[in-house]
């Protein structure tokens, strides 16, 4: 993070499950199966993740919210942070 974003790095690491079925993830963490059409290997088309995740209802609970955030963090990674072009 000190390197891309010059953030400092202060305390222990986070870590969380960042491995396994990719199929499996998206459902638990996005609230999404992902079509076999939207995905190779580990990669998702950002194009998929901007149309499903482009718009919040208002009604929206805590868990469409963090699906939400969570989709837009995996575009920014993809798109900014570490583009694969």
């Amino acid at each position: 993070m000190v390197v891309q974003l010059g953030l400092p790095i202060d305390g222990e690491p986070i870590t969380g499950v960042s491995s396994g079925n990719l199929v499996t993830l998206c459902d638990h963490l996005l609230g999404f199966v992902l079509p076999e059409t939207v995905y190779k290997g580990n990669n998702i088309k950002l194009s998929w993740l901007n149309n499903e995740f482009q718009d919040l209802h208002h009604d929206a609970n805590d868990v469409m919210v963090a699906q939400h955030a969570r989709a837009h963090i995996l575009t920014l990674i993809g798109s900014l942070l570490m583009p694969d072009t």
